[in-house]
């Protein structure tokens, strides 16, 4: 059936779904139990020694996806297309001492890792209550640390420095004193900052944002990089949408740091230019720059604003909006998406893109290309990298952790240098994977590996001073601020477990996990599978009848036979599909060019890319989301049963339309998935309305 959203900007969504922590599903990586199965899988790592940890709490699977939306970390060594030898503490009796020894490929730690970590526990501390001085208590005990730290904070009272936030012993009845215990849980800067459009950072209005380390170290001027940005790599193909449009089929070829496009029936409107990703910290502005290459302005830069989405059953979607050409300190990238749909040289774009998921979608080059299409990153007689300088992968190029986990489809950011298989290849702390799914080359992360954010802290426990995290070094990683504010501090017995219904098994989890028990015999005698409940469900393929089922569905046949019925059909169009649209065909063996449509209450009439029209009545219902009755041209009178799919983004409705074969009578059947329907060679078309926006008009 249709499927409808509603427009909503996509910093505003960004934040929405991080604020409420929700989270996408794994894909197929985690059902992957060994690490040989897991690094043979597109976008798949192992973590070894232990599963990874979302940021939510909860405890996922060994077998990782690059590209899940939720965030995740793992602690220790992260594999993409090798299982590295690890090596775990063996205790006395069965060696002499504390030592580590091989744990077999995939499994355990890095021997340094292990080393730094097998051995007797060193000393830690507790107040005495009533003498107020520090004495050496068993591991585990509540509240024990550091020497230094039990010194700082062992008096019946405490007044908290606002200053450095920390808390300084105090006698009691001084203004602010509080009880030690209530000063450390409280002692902090609680604000929380944002980027302000001259790149300071301040209170923030709203409930949510960064502290004010954590904004300092991305509040800066933004500076172009002279790469593409992931989002944008390959083969892209759409429309022109702005006023004054140039009808047809555009291409746009983004490479690693460059563009060519092909304009469709007039080689003249074609060029190509560089490319360099700007993200402005203050506005959370995507912007691309594009220096152009070829024709009247040349050398001059295009600023232009992206957004990636809604996207298709079997496409992305991307909306490019161009500024006017200009010397670069001058060129200015449009302010949103309605100012250059007026007319601006080089306008607006809405292109589509195979989706990673989609496997039998195939987008190919423009047949014709213009004459540079040779061209690669020789530029004005100097290349743009080296030999020297080229990275080992593509991720490579992103300096800054920020810049890495911006690109967390395909980049991750390692509190250290990876190790490249191929030895003659330097490390770099960004790594990922290419757009197959694939390290290219294959790499390993020996310490902490993340996607989505900069926590590569550790508290260290000789000095209890907060540092990057070395080789070696063991887990919890966390932010710099969170780590001299809150880790460093005297260690709780926090231990608590959580049901997992992957396995069905229990796992320690983080103090304060919702539903998490205290103990893991409280959790497992809770932890149990629930057993299949059986019933009947309704089969649209089998005939509209209900048939058993051994889990799930209504428990009685009646109930089932009583709604199973197949619905009939209406002659109308639904009404989100009203309107002039525009598009392409992404067919297997489709034909470039433009799709043209034009629905009204009950009638459609198509243009194809040859220009050839033909004309249907529309209706809905009978097991169909919509079907065309073809009045005119080769299949009048024959029905085409559709599956169809909508969503609202920035100036357009973008539509999936996908047409099973022509058939006569009642035997039109809508084709069996989006993916079926590319294989049959009728039409799937991605087409495009004005969603209301002044500038847009379509004819």
């Amino acid at each position: 059936m249709m499927a409808t959203t509603y427009p909503i900007g996509a910093a505003a969504a960004a934040a929405v779904l991080a604020l409420l922590g929700l989270v996408a599903a794994q894909g197929s990586c985690p059902s992957h139990t060994s690490c040989k199965d897991c690094i043979g899988s597109p976008f798949c790592g192992w973590c070894s020694p232990g599963r990874i940890m979302f940021d939510n709490g909860t405890v996922g699977a060994r077998c990782a996806d690059q590209r899940d939306k939720a965030a995740w970390t793992c602690d220790g060594i992260y594999q993409t297309d090798e299982c590295i030898m690890g090596y775990s503490c063996e205790p006395p009796p069965k060696v002499p001492n504390y030592t580590c020894v091989k744990a077999g490929l995939g499994e355990g730690s890095s021997n340094a890792s292990c080393t730094a970590g097998c051995g007797k526990a060193a000393t830690i501390y507790g107040c005495d209550n009533k003498t107020w001085t520090c004495k050496a208590v068993p591991g585990g005990t509540a509240g024990a640390a550091g020497l230094s730290v039990c010194n700082k904070t062992c008096a019946p009272y405490a007044k908290c420095n606002s200053a450095t936030w920390t808390c300084d012993k105090a006698t009691p009845g001084t203004p602010g004193a509080l009880p030690a215990g209530q000063c450390a849980s409280s002692c902090h800067d609680a604000s929380k900052y944002s980027c302000s459009k001259n790149y300071t950072c301040e209170v923030s209005s709203l409930p949510f944002g960064l502290d004010k380390k954590g904004c300092e170290d991305m509040c800066h001027t933004p500076k172009p990089e002279p790469v593409t940005p992931q989002s944008l790599l390959g083969l892209w193909r759409g429309i022109q949408i702005n006023t004054g449009f140039l009808k047809g089929e555009w291409v746009f070829n983004f490479e690693k740091a460059s563009v060519q496009v092909t304009a469709p029936n007039d080689a003249t409107k074609s060029w190509k230019a560089t490319v360099s990703t700007l993200q402005d910290p203050a506005t959370g502005r995507q912007e691309v720059w594009l220096v152009l290459q070829s024709g009247p302005d040349s050398g001059k830069t295009v600023k232009a604003l992206y957004e990636i989405g809604p996207n298709g059953p079997e496409t992305q979607h991307l909306l490019l909006a161009c500024g006017e050409p200009d010397v670069a300190s001058k060129a200015l990238a449009p302010k949103d998406f309605d100012t250059p749909m007026g007319g601006a040289k080089f306008g607006e774009f809405l292109l589509s893109q195979c989706s990673e998921g989609a496997p039998s979608c195939s987008f190919r080059p423009p047949t014709t290309q213009p004459a540079y299409a040779s061209w690669g990153l020789e530029v004005a007689g100097r290349r743009l990298a080296t030999a020297q300088d080229d990275p080992a992968d593509a991720c490579n190029i992103y300096k800054t952790c920020s810049t890495c986990i911006t690109h967390s489809s395909q980049c991750g950011w390692c509190s250290v240098n990876v190790v490249y298989n191929d030895t003659s290849k330097q490390g770099a702390q960004c790594a990922g994977f290419d757009k197959q799914g694939k390290p290219s080359p294959s790499w390993h992360c020996p310490s902490h590996y993340s996607r989505t954010d900069c926590s590569d802290y550790v508290c260290d426990q000789k000095t209890l001073k907060c540092r990057e995290a070395l080789p070696g070094d063991q887990p919890p990683f966390i932010t710099k601020d969170f780590c001299e504010t809150e880790l460093c501090k005297p260690v709780k017995n926090t231990s608590q477990y959580s049901c997992s219904h992957d396995d069905w098994t229990c796992h320690q989890v983080p103090h304060g996990t919702p539903g998490a028990s205290p103990t893991i015999a409280g959790c497992n005698s809770a932890c149990k599978k629930p057993k299949p409940v059986p019933g009947y469900q309704c089969s649209a393929a089998n005939n509209w009848t209900c048939a058993h089922i051994a889990d799930g569905g209504v428990p009685s046949k009646t109930v089932c036979d009583a709604s199973c019925k197949k619905p009939q059909p209406a002659n109308h169009t639904p009404s989100g599909l009203l309107g002039s649209w525009r598009g392409i065909a992404i067919q297997n063996g489709y034909a470039t060019g433009e799709w043209d449509a034009k629905i009204n209450k009950s009638f459609v009439q198509f243009t194809d890319t040859k220009g050839k029209t033909w004309e249907a009545v529309t209706g809905a219902g009978g097991g169909a989301d919509l079907t065309f009755t073809v009045t005119t041209g080769i299949n009048t009178g024959k029905t085409i049963a559709c599956l169809f799919t909508s969503a609202s983004g920035p100036e357009t409705v973008r539509m999936t339309l996908a047409m099973g074969v022509p058939a006569t009578g009642t035997g039109a059947k809508p084709p069996t998935s989006y993916d079926d329907a590319l294989k049959t060679g009728q039409p799937v078309l991605v087409l495009a309305k004005c969603g209301g926006k002044p500038y847009c008009a379509f004819p």
